[in-house]
């Protein structure tokens, strides 16, 4: 058996080693895999123990090595814990050996140590010397715990690790310096057998940017298009995450799930399919939208298929949707919009599966309101919250414009105890650096309605610099006048 003369040479070695400023590393070392998050709760989630057991091999990783750095003797053990308790302890070998010589021989012999397998479980394999041969010593003989050896998915969801343990036949601990010589840095008192991390990624490749166009060409309504044409285009991606260390297993993507929200309550439902057309990677198919439409609204789409994801952040798996405004029958004005996205890629799971009736959960890929772009209008838009008609009632609505250029005048109004915004259009232009009282111009363009007993809310947009045009509005009842304070909206 060991003798108390090694652990005192071991303990006197150690604190040498220390004074000189050497750091000792530790004694076991091993090359880890990588695998995704949803690949190990999909093989976790099989109904079958033989499924859900997974080779180190086919996991990335490495056998693992022992280095041996005190003499030992027979009875002596060594101890592989795997903190993750996933270890399948009925797939190791009945006996592991050193591998052949330390660099000396006696009498041309090889050196070698043989471990049989003491006890086992899901957290820790002990194996103990039976043979010793020709060891005149026995540090650096190295051992190795085969790649053959499983794990079980269902308890490696966070991953694996090993530490090394050695103890005498009575139970003591020792080989605790575990690298004799310390410029060693392979091994370490534990290594990481496999590292889980996510498997997808998204990001917005091209945002929403249209600019509603308060001034467009003859033929096409104010306001319900962009400057640029009749659509805006949206595109978003989502590829395999970027890591250090290749995945060795991934997880079978089923579909990716794209939810883009904003103020769509401008669409409607009986024509969503002309308005909103996504497209998908080659490879995967879209699915037709769902709209929630609302000023607090969402458009939905799906990629369904293993290809609606790429491979790289470079390559593949763009998705995009494209808004046509003009797709939207009676449209009187696009308002303007903040947008967010947020995506969820489903994989099948149990793994093994697949098609349409195939069993699938998701994982979120892109996070809730990630920025997505936004409408803007090209002019300046100010926000009237008040303005009371009646017989007895006078209104004065003045537009202050200091810029060189004419600009048109478009007006929007919302009713009392309503959610519509109704457009009345283009309603007249102010000059350059002029003023005027457009409220005439509003009252004539107002419903016989509005204009008896209407107490209403405007959107006032002018295609002139925002910065240089400013509206005062009051009304009068009587000797009464009362001003309302108005905002602008860009």
């Amino acid at each position: 058996m060991s003798t108390q003369k090694n652990l005192v040479a071991l303990t006197v070695g150690a604190i040498v080693a220390a004074s000189a400023g050497v750091v000792l590393a530790g004694g076991v070392s091993a090359t880890g895999g990588r695998v995704s998050t949803q690949y190990a709760a999909a093989v976790g989630a099989a109904t079958t123990t033989a499924a859900r057991q997974v080779a180190l091999s086919d996991l990335g990783a490495s056998a693992v090595t022992a280095r041996l750095n005190a003499e030992y003797a027979l009875n002596d053990t060594i101890t592989f814990t795997f903190a993750c308790g996933c270890l399948v302890d009925t797939t190791l070998p009945s006996t592991l050996q050193t591998n052949i010589g330390n660099g000396t021989t006696t009498g041309g012999a090889a050196q070698r140590l043989t471990f049989a397998l003491l006890n086992s479980s899901a957290s820790s394999a002990t194996y103990r010397v039976t043979d010793r041969v020709n060891a005149t010593s026995t540090k650096n003989l190295q051992v190795e715990l085969p790649t053959t050896a499983k794990v079980d998915m269902s308890s490696a969801s966070s991953g694996v690790s090993v530490a090394f343990s050695a103890a005498t036949s009575s139970g003591a601990a020792f080989d605790t310096s575990l690298t004799f010589d310390p410029t060693t840095t392979d091994f370490a008192a534990s290594k990481t057998l496999v590292t889980v991390s996510s498997q997808f990624a998204g990001s917005v490749v091209t945002a929403l940017d249209g600019v509603i166009d308060v001034n467009p060409a003859v033929g096409t309504t104010p306001l319900t298009t962009f400057t640029t044409g009749t659509s805006d285009v949206f595109t978003v991606k989502t590829h395999q995450a970027t890591v250090t260390t290749a995945f060795a297993k991934t997880a079978d993507v089923s579909a990716v799930t794209y939810t883009l929200s904003g103020d769509f309550s401008w669409a409607t439902e009986a024509r969503k399919a002309s308005v909103f057309t996504p497209s998908c990677p080659t490879g995967s198919t879209a699915s037709a939208v769902t709209l929630v439409a609302s000023a607090t609204g969402s458009v939905s789409w799906n990629c369904v298929g293993r290809d609606a994801v790429g491979e790289s952040s470079t390559s593949g798996g763009s998705s995009s949707l494209t808004i046509n405004a003009a797709g939207q029958t009676g449209l009187t004005a696009l308002p303007t919009a903040t947008f967010t996205v947020a995506s969820s890629t489903s994989y099948f799971s149990p793994s093994g599966q697949s098609g349409a009736t195939g069993t699938t959960t998701s994982s979120s890929t892109i996070a809730a309101n990630t920025a997505a772009g936004s409408w803007t209008i090209n002019g300046a838009q100010i926000f009237v919250p008040y303005m009371p008609y009646g017989s007895t009632i006078d209104q004065v609505i003045y537009v202050a414009n200091k810029s060189s250029v004419t600009g048109d005048i478009s007006v929007q109004y919302i009713g009392t105890d309503t959610t519509t915004v109704v457009s009345l259009g283009k309603v007249g232009s102010v000059s350059g650096r002029s003023t005027l009282n457009i409220s005439p111009l509003i009252k004539a363009a107002l419903p016989a309605a509005a204009q008896a007993s209407g107490r209403l809310a405007f959107i006032i947009t002018i295609n002139a610099p925002a910065s240089d045009v400013d509206i005062l509005a009051s009304y009068r009842i009587g000797d009464d006048r009362a001003f309302v304070q108005t905002r602008k909206l860009n």
